[in-house]
């Protein structure tokens, strides 16, 4: 299944859930100022994991990414996330 997977979109499963994690954060992040601590586990990541995949994929910090890049990020709350696709 692993092979067939890999051969319909290019990477292994888990890299791609972790893509689509992290292009749904961006979504947010992008949208306003959420704390990224609450991005993370909104996406189903832990901080440090949201952190490594976010770099992984988008080729920067998160902290890069926001509606007013580097304000600050606390007390906000979350949109639900809509599936990607």
């Amino acid at each position: 299944m692993e092979r067939r997977f890999v051969d319909a979109t290019g990477v292994p499963p888990g890299r791609w859930i972790a893509h689509q994690r992290i292009r749904a954060a961006a979504v947010l992040l992008e949208s306003a100022d959420h704390p990224i601590d609450a991005v993370a586990g909104r996406v189903g990541l832990t901080v440090a994991g949201f952190r490594h995949h976010f770099r992984e994929t988008m080729g920067s910090a998160p902290r890069h990414i926001g509606a007013s890049s580097g304000a600050d990020r606390r007390g906000r709350v979350l949109p639900p996330v809509r599936p990607a696709g």
